[in-house]
C-alpha cells in the first residue's frame, strides 16, 4: 500500500483520515509492477464517479507515479500532484499468478462506480485489489 496521510482530512494541522494507493508485483524475474489508486471523486460533493487509474511498470516507474505529478492539472486525466504520497508498506506473500487482482482492477476501471466511502474509496478498492 501507498500512502498519502493529508489525503481527505486534516484539522489544525492534524491529518485524521489519509489516502491510499495500491500495487503488487505481476513478475518477479522481469520486476514488472501493476498500481494504481481510486482517488476520490471526479467532482465534488461525493456524487460523482471515483477517479481509478492503474498502469505497469517497474518499481522505478511506480516509485515516479506515486512521488511525481500523475497527469497534468488541464487534462482530465489529472489524479495528483507530487508530494502526495509520501510512503509504501510491502509485505510478501506466495501469489503464483496476479491474474485475479488484475481482474479486480479492470472491473474497477470499467465500472468505477460512484465515490462513496467506505464503500468505493481508495481503501475499499485497495483492500479489494490485494
Amino acid at each position: 500500500m501507498i500512502n498519502d496521510p493529508s489525503g481527505v482530512v486534516s484539522l489544525n494541522g492534524i491529518n485524521l483520515i489519509g489516502h491510499v494507493g495500491w500495487a503488487f508485483l505481476v513478475n518477479r524475474d522481469s520486476g514488472s509492477w501493476y498500481y494504481g489508486a481510486n482517488e476520490g471523486p471526479v467532482t465534488l460533493p461525493y456524487v460523482s464517479l471515483s477517479k481509478i487509474w492503474a498502469t505497469d511498470g517497474t518499481w522505478a516507474d511506480l516509485l515516479k507515479a506515486f512521488s511525481g505529478e500523475y497527469g497534468t492539472a488541464s487534462d482530465p486525466t489529472y489524479y495528483h500532484k507530487a508530494g502526495l504520497y509520501t510512503t509504501y508498506r510491502c509485505e510478501s506473500i506466495p501469489l503464483n499468478d496476479s491474474s485475479y487482482a488484475q481482474s479486480v482492477v479492470s472491473g474497477e476501471l470499467s465500472s468505477p462506480g460512484d465515490y462513496s466511502p467506505p464503500d468505493n474509496d481508495c481503501l475499499s478498492n485497495a483492500v479489494d485489489v490485494l
